[in-house]
């Protein structure tokens, strides 16, 4: 058996960040879940997905089990330091595992709470890369500030920048940039998904791509504002580093996966990252792209991940990149945990449409499909003929649950190339999306 942990975020490294939204993310878990597994969820999953993305695998939903551990002192949404390092989260574990063992402890985040839970439950023989966990390894293995360092050793291109400790320091190398004309991203050390972004530069019109925010700076005195208003957000008042970097307008960005091992570096996966400003999509694998790129995408992401498995780290690891007009590949940061591209690739992939992929078959992940419920979603998407065939290899997959917050749930087009998928796409758009609902696409 195994024993799944949903620990979407590390609230000691990002603060607040991510409440609204953990329970919600967890729940990408439920597509690794395998007959006999204890899923670890923040919260109780939504059902109708929980059906849906076992039973699509040939998985009975009754083969699995979910554990809530008990609400922290705060009432956190997200797997808390507190709710995984609760007694009573241990014991229930050990009673639902019994006498059987433990094959294997899987995590999204690579935390020392994670460490700590498989030592509560006699498991931590079944964690990869226990010993690096123990010592905080998390926190090298998803720092953009260490990323960096790690990329100059081992000779990966990365965008001109500095790690910044001192806000001063910070003002200079971004005015530096902008005095010659070079728009400046702002990032801090362990934010998610641009959320941690900041853009610099003159309203010239060119899309801020990979950013949550822009701001017009074209003096000194501005620059200072901007670090003045940002620096506490981006670097938890100063605890962690931040990143000031050139930005590179027009680019397209990119991103290999590889399972770092006792014994090997592996690549596992590939694709594009849409962005609209932030992220609205990904397309497996990529596409369009010369040779020349992809063989320095691998190689760069096999190099950074070799360097993380020297110092023990084991699991996926991300590495990240853009490709610039002029075809220079610059790697922006690794991801040393389990993303929100790995399932699409392994499970959806190559499980679910199996070697057909990725030799004759794309996937195109989309986000925000607005609709009341993720049942009335699955519904129309049976009655307009789109759902995913299995046989035929060609169709939609919903991908995530259902968030209520904002109406909407994620889903993925599988087709014989990218024309086909983004046909799918925009049927589904126009058949399956509510559009009674503001915003619907």
């Amino acid at each position: 058996m195994r024993v799944l942990i949903g620990n979407a975020f590390s609230e000691v490294l990002v603060g607040r960040y991510g409440r609204t939204r953990a329970q919600w993310k967890a729940q990408k878990l439920l597509w690794w879940a395998r007959p006999g597994d204890v899923l670890v969820l923040p919260g109780e999953p939504d059902h109708d997905f929980l059906d849906y993305a076992l039973r699509l695998r040939g998985v009975d939903p009754g083969a699995v089990r979910v554990v809530v551990p008990p609400d922290d002192e705060e009432g956190d949404p997200r797997l808390t330091r507190g709710r995984l390092l609760d007694e009573r989260l241990h014991a229930t574990l050990r009673g639902v595992i019994g006498v059987r063992p433990v094959e294997t402890v899987l995590a999204f985040w690579p935390d020392t709470t994670v460490s700590s839970l498989a030592d509560a439950i006699g498991a931590k023989e079944a964690l990869s890369g226990y010993a690096f966990m123990t010592q905080s390894g998390g926190t090298v293995s998803n720092s953009k500030a260490v990323f960096r360092a790690v990329a100059a050793g081992v000779g990966a291109p990365v965008p001109d920048g500095v790690v910044c400790v001192l806000r001063e320091e910070a003002e200079q190398v971004a005015w530096a940039m902008l005095a010659e004309g070079r728009p400046v991203m702002l990032k801090g050390e362990y934010f998610m998904s641009g959320d941690g972004n900041v853009i610099l530069g003159p309203d010239d019109g060119f899309p801020p791509l990979g950013a949550r925010t822009r701001i017009v700076t074209v003096r000194p005195d501005q620059v200072t504002k901007a670090l003045a208003d940002h620096w506490d957000r981006l670097t938890g008042a100063g605890r962690y580093r931040l990143v000031v970097e050139e930005y590179h307008p027009g680019c397209t960005s990119l991103f290999a996966e590889f399972l770092v091992t006792d014994s090997d570096v592996v690549h596992k996966g590939d694709g594009e990252l849409l962005k609209d400003p932030q992220g609205v999509g990904q397309i497996m694998p990529f596409q369009g792209q010369p040779a020349d790129v992809r063989r320095q995408l691998l190689e760069g992401g096999a190099a950074l991940s070799q360097a993380l498995r020297a110092v023990g780290y084991r699991g996926i690891v991300s590495a990240d990149a853009v490709v610039t007009p002029d075809r220079q590949v610059l790697f922006t940061e690794y991801n040393g945990r389990t993303t929100s591209s790995t399932h699409i690739y392994e499970v959806i992939g190559k499980e679910l449409v199996g070697e057909r992929y990725p030799a004759q078959r794309v996937l195109f992940e989309k986000v925000q499909l607005k609709a009341p419920s993720f049942a009335e979603a699955l519904r129309r998407l049976r009655a307009c003929g789109l759902a995913y065939d299995r046989t035929a290899g060609h169709g939609v997959v919903l991908t995530s649950a259902y968030e209520s917050r904002v109406s909407n749930l994620n889903y993925c087009a599988v087709g014989e190339d990218l024309a086909s998928v983004l046909a799918l796409s925009r049927e589904v758009d126009r058949l399956v999306a509510d559009p009674a609902e503001p915003g619907a696409r």
